[in-house]
């Protein structure tokens, strides 16, 4: 026999309706008072950017729905003309209105930021359109990242900046021992915020981090070091800002693709021999941290360690290698014998071990790639199969991270997929946010010669948004 509510639950579950209701009849009414933002935008044509469709219409959303995205904004510091040959879209006056328009389109309840600098010129439309922003940014660093969450949904609880450098790996160890683990000084952050959504006070509060990961491509060690702390960090979080209801979502630039070491431990996939291989060959310390170590003299060409260039962690285009192609069919090494700038680690430097790293992902679940989720579920069916990672890149076929968009990162030199919309459940996982929708990838054919590019993205990476549900009433 089903449950007959009472009276009073009766009562009360008509007036959350109602309340519900008057929230959504309130932000109508503001949005169509006057102009948007992005109507705004719209009829500007310098700030024409890619329109994308999404995998099902985004036909789910509503009050119940949170609308997360993520994106590298590209930060005007970090352009060089050398880096994107052939991009006719690199000055402030042509990058800045098509950054507030692709930020706009999308709609995002919560937007995860990278790269962000000139926030004196982003801020006041940002506000304008009904966003609160949470930033945090890496010492002496010219840019951060930030989170934004739709002022009218959502309520912030806490944030906080996790500094990679300076959080421990190890703990009770005898003295000398490095506790830190690190191989290279980066000023990387990581940013968490707790979430209570205003529409439904009962709903647990979400956890939302964000991060831009050491960009250098040998430096995999260090990638996995700050993807483990990230997650331990949020975890961590969740337990003094969120509850046992609460998930949490970590969207961002995590520079490193899917057969990397780092994803994989996210994921909690297997590691493979050449995904030991990749530990162990990045276990050095860079002159960052042993000013002992010699360091090779720049050229007026030669990008420093501290700086991201773009697509850094991606991989380098084929058809490019060598100018002449004549080694095409011959396999390159993994990696160098020796990364530039840098020594052998020592006992003493404190760098985790195999085992040591896998104890750092292991407690909690998995974290859930939301793009790798529902392609798997669906690529075939909605046309998609195409247009995923493992279209491009055959070994990946049946592991995890195959149905990752085909790139995220997009630019002559460099084309890679390196953004992710991870998601970690609860302890409590029959209250865990199910994946309803994804913004379709971009197709590779009108991406052109690389990005940035004009009305198509202001920035070297593509924007990546998720739709998420929960079970209404839980």
């Amino acid at each position: 026999m089903a449950h007959q509510l009472t009276p009073e639950q009766q009562a009360l579950s008509l007036a959350r309706k109602k309340k519900k209701e008057a929230a959504a009849a309130a932000a109508s009414q503001t949005h169509s008072s006057s102009p948007t933002e992005y109507q705004n935008l719209l009829n500007n044509p310098a700030a024409q950017v890619l329109s994308r469709e999404w995998l099902f219409g985004r036909k789910e959303r509503n009050d119940s729905t949170t609308l997360v995205a993520t994106w590298n904004i590209l930060a005007q510091a970090l352009v060089r003309r050398e880096l994107f040959v052939g991009s006719d879209c690199l000055k402030t006056t042509q990058r800045h209105p098509m950054i507030l328009a692709e930020i706009l389109s999308h709609e995002a309840d919560i937007f995860c930021l990278q790269e962000v600098d000139r926030q004196d010129k982003l801020l006041p439309v940002f506000h304008k359109a009904g966003y609160i922003e949470t930033f945090g940014c890496g010492p002496g660093k010219k840019h951060g990242c930030m989170i934004l969450h739709r002022e009218i949904r959502y309520e912030k609880i806490a944030e906080r900046v996790v500094f990679y450098d300076q959080e421990s790996v190890r703990e009770g160890l005898a003295d000398g021992v490095n506790t830190f683990g690190l191989t290279h000084r980066t000023r990387n952050i990581g940013l968490i915020v707790s979430l209570q959504d205003k529409l439904d006070k009962h709903a647990p509060p979400i956890i939302v981090a964000t991060t831009h990961l050491f960009w250098h491509g040998l430096y995999k060690y260090e990638r996995a070091r700050q993807a483990g702390i990230l997650r331990r960090e949020a975890m961590r979080f969740r337990d003094e800002y969120g509850n046992s209801r609460s998930s949490i979502v970590m969207a961002g630039d995590f520079n490193f693709q899917p057969d990397e070491v780092g994803y994989a431990l996210l994921r909690k996939a297997e590691l493979t021999p050449e995904h030991y291989s990749q530990l162990e060959s990045s276990r050095v310390v860079h002159v960052s941290l042993d000013p002992t170590v010699h360091r090779t003299p720049r050229t007026g060409t030669d990008a420093d360690d501290d700086d991201e260039a773009a697509g850094s962690g991606a991989a380098p285009r084929p058809d490019l290698k060598n100018g002449d192609g004549e080694n095409e069919g011959e396999s390159e090494p993994v990696v160098p014998i020796k990364i530039k700038d840098s020594r052998p680690a020592v006992e003493t430097d404190g760098l985790l071990s195999n085992e040591e790293m896998l104890k750092l992902f292991g407690i909690g679940e998995e974290a859930r790639s939301a793009y790798d989720e529902i392609l798997g579920e669906s690529a075939e069916l909605t046309g998609e199969g195409d247009n995923v990672l493992s279209a491009r890149d055959s070994s990946m076929k049946g592991r995890k991270g195959a149905n990752e968009p085909m790139w995220s990162c997009f630019t002559h030199y460099w084309r890679s997929t390196l953004d992710y919309i991870f998601i970690i459940d609860p302890p409590e996982k029959e209250t865990a946010v199910q994946v309803l929708d994804v913004l379709k990838s971009a197709r590779t054919g009108v991406l052109g010669d690389g990005l940035p590019r004009l009305r198509i993205s202001p920035s070297d990476h593509l924007t990546l948004a998720a739709l998420l549900g929960r079970i209404v009433g839980l």
